[in-house]
């Protein structure tokens, strides 16, 4: 029996925004907007058999009570006669037809094609896809820092499934920002959580004593980052300020020179 197996979190394949792999399940979670990838691996006993073709497989969509659906899904891969002669899929879901708290279903079946006599189809295999909310991020107006600051917490607001890459900008003393990528959170912040940003004078402050502006730009969380297509998480973006502040240098003290 073939189980259909989707993209996990850890692999050798990178696809720009996380490392990922293959993993077998009997659910997905997949946020609004993305493409995401399924696959069967092919019968072991059919594909060694010399007499064998390569099998075709039945991809095909339902919502919860298995009603057939092809609306808002667009499939890289093209069928022939009602079946593809792939058994890995690259589905986009289209974000106004599965918004978030939307289940459906991919199904598959494998159908054998011998070079003699006629085939037969397999059982079949299925998974439950659930849509997630686009992760979020909000930084609010404030300030921190001090003499000889060497770090700085930079505290977020974020509502997703962390851990969660966050990207922002670092502006010195108003002028051009740099950008950076930071990963804050874990698997144990879901829903809203409060967070930090961790900056530093090695890294990010890195221009002596001045004002630094921060800003976010953008937010993905461990759901988005598995999209094959880019997902843009809604971001809140103020300005938090942080002074690294001269220390003073005290001056000899003075006094009326003798006469």
């Amino acid at each position: 029996m073939k189980k259909i197996v989707l993209i996990g979190l850890v692999s050798a394949i990178s696809l720009g925004m996380m490392a990922q792999t293959m993993e077998t399940s009997s659910a997905d979670t997949a946020t609004v907007g993305s493409k995401m990838i399924y696959q069967v691996d092919p019968d072991p006993v059919i594909a060694a058999d010399a007499n064998m073709n390569a099998s075709r497989y039945n991809w095909f969509f339902t919502d919860n009570a298995d009603a057939p659906i092809v609306a808002g899904i667009t499939l890289d891969e093209t069928p022939s006669g009602g079946s593809y002669a792939e058994n890995t899929i690259n589905v986009s879901y289209d974000a106004a037809t599965y918004t978030a708290g939307t289940t459906i279903k991919v199904k598959t079946a494998e159908i054998s094609q011998p070079k003699f006599g006629t085939g037969c189809t397999g059982a079949e295999e299925e998974i439950n896809v659930f849509f997630t909310a686009v992760p979020t991020i909000t930084l609010a107006n404030g300030s921190t820092g001090g003499c000889g600051v060497t770090t700085a917490s930079v505290p977020v607001d974020v509502n997703g499934y962390g851990p969660f890459e966050v990207t922002f900008t670092v502006s010195y003393n108003g002028g051009a920002p740099a950008t950076f990528t930071q990963t804050i959170g874990s698997v144990a912040d879901k829903g809203a959580s409060s967070l930090n940003l961790s900056l530093n004078t090695t890294n990010h402050l890195t221009s002596g004593t001045g004002a630094y502006a921060v800003e976010v730009t953008n937010i993905t969380d461990r759901f988005s980052q598995k999209s094959q297509v880019a997902i843009a998480g809604t971001a809140t973006s103020n300005t938090y300020t942080i002074g690294i502040n001269p220390t003073p240098t005290t001056q000899p003290i003075q006094h009326i020179r003798n006469l």
